[in-house]
């Protein structure tokens, strides 16, 4: 039995349906970069886990981040501060 191809697609100004279709290896791969982004997001994994999960290069899930407009790291002040003794 063949697997179905998940489609995406946009209407164009003269309303034609472009169809773009996705392996399910690439709908994998879109999935765990979203859930990736998602949990380090929350700060529930750091920036290497989520890489990691996303089955991509640390730095490559940082270019992603950036399209995305999500910051890249996460800054707890209280603990920067207690950190550098001026808590």
């Amino acid at each position: 039995m063949k697997t179905p191809l998940i489609m995406e697609g946009e209407i164009t100004e003269d309303r034609h349906l472009l169809v773009d279709l996705q392996s399910p290896g690439e709908v994998e791969r879109d999935v765990r970069l979203a859930a990736a982004i998602e949990w380090f997001r929350r700060g529930i994994i750091s920036q290497g886990r989520a890489a990691e999960i996303a089955g991509t290069p640390r730095a490559d899930f940082i270019d992603e981040l950036a399209a995305r407009k999500i910051d890249t790291i996460h800054v707890d002040f209280d603990e920067l501060k207690r950190e550098m003794g001026l808590a």
